[in-house]
């Protein structure tokens, strides 16, 4: 990658790369389409490249997509109780495409030599998988402890990443493109059977005239964030400006 391409250009390199390592066909056929968020892609890698190689800093940002991907992919398991016997297969499919594909950061990471991160993201990686059983076991909590569980749970591996490379101070503007990235998942599930913790925390909590409202006031205040970011840190602009964006489009 040169620094005469554009960031789109980046950011759709990024996307191919990932795909190849992800070369399992029967992945895009039990599961909805894998591919991470290219701008978080680019986020992602552009802010290693301030510490690293780019090859090492493209192995990372794969590696940590694999894992989003793969948690992506569990959150479509339908959680019914009563299934059909083709229904508990499916969700058996899911399960082992997440792990298939979360499994894959150590490809990505051994391919550039990362093996010194490949701790990292194991301990990591449990420490998600722990934190997700506790959430999934206490279904009574509020919309905001929710909402602050999920926004800990997914941006946990890259909080754990930029400390490891000394660029914590990125580390609010990942969480807020993180959060909010989980909040548009959300409402593309909402028609499913997947896994949507945030919606139902919010219909426990308010009522249904109520729940729109909130449900607005909340991405609202994290586009708001996202926006100072985008003056902090300029040079991160194309990707901040395409999420407020997407999110806004979904407001009106």
């Amino acid at each position: 990658m040169t620094k005469k391409e554009t960031p789109g250009q980046v950011s759709a390199m990024l996307v191919q790369a990932f795909e190849k390592l992800v070369h399992h066909g029967d992945l895009k056929v039990i599961t909805e389409d894998v591919s991470p968020d290219p701008w978080l892609l680019w986020l992602l890698y552009t802010v290693l490249c301030e510490k690293m190689p780019q090859v090492r800093a493209q192995g990372i940002t794969l590696a940590a997509s694999c894992v989003e991907a793969g948690g992506d992919i569990h959150e479509q398991v339908s959680l019914q109780d009563r299934l059909s016997d083709e229904e508990k297969r499916e969700r058996q499919l899911y399960v082992l495409a997440g792990d298939y594909c979360s499994a894959l950061y150590y490809e990505a990471l051994a391919a550039v030599n990362a093996f010194d991160m490949i701790a990292l993201f194991g301990c990591t990686l449990q420490q998600i998988y722990e934190q997700k059983m506790t959430s999934y076991m206490n279904e009574t909590v509020s919309f905001d402890t929710r909402l602050a569980q999920v926004r800990d749970v997914r941006s946990l591996l890259t909080r754990e990443i930029l400390k490891q490379v000394g660029q914590e101070a990125y580390e609010g503007l990942f969480v807020d493109y993180i959060l909010l990235s989980a909040m548009l998942k959300e409402e593309s599930a909402i028609h499913t059977h997947a896994h949507t913790p945030l919606r139902l925390a919010l219909a426990q909590e308010r009522s249904l005239d109520v729940q729109a409202a909130v449900w607005h006031e909340t991405k609202i205040a994290i586009c708001t964030r996202l926006r100072t970011y985008a003056h902090a840190f300029p040079q991160f602009m194309p990707a901040i400006i395409a999420m407020v964006a997407i999110c806004e489009k979904e407001l009106h």
